[in-house]
């Protein structure tokens, strides 16, 4: 009987091991890699003056917030992040697919956010 417990035992260890190790592998395999020249292509504020995130980041950590005028969840988060920058922590802030410049100011007026153009 105690023979028979300790063969489970075993094989119980040997199987997380394995599954240990493969988990291991899979996160390995799937972490997500930044392109080569990702922190050096150049963004564009609504000023026209273009930056780079190399440039921005130089003293310390860049918070990046992608947001969009159309996305339900940013009318709440939004808010937040512009306090956060208005007190002085370093946010860059990245409009998608939310039209030209005039439209992106536009709509920041409207919604009256204010982040350092």
């Amino acid at each position: 009987m105690l023979s028979k417990l300790r063969r489970w035992l075993r094989e119980g260890a040997i199987l997380l091991v394995v599954l240990a190790g493969v988990i291991i592998l899979l996160d390995v395999w799937r972490s997500p890699q930044m392109p080569a020249m990702f922190d050096s292509t150049p963004l564009h504020t609504l000023d026209g003056e273009t930056v780079t995130l190399a440039s921005i980041s130089e003293e310390r950590p860049v918070l990046l917030y992608f947001w969009a005028s159309w996305c339900g969840i940013c009318r709440f988060t939004t808010p937040d992040v512009a306090r956060l920058q208005s007190e002085g922590e370093s946010v860059m802030t990245i409009a998608l697919r939310s039209g030209n410049d005039g439209e992106v100011s536009r709509w920041l007026s409207r919604k009256r956010v204010t982040f350092p153009s």
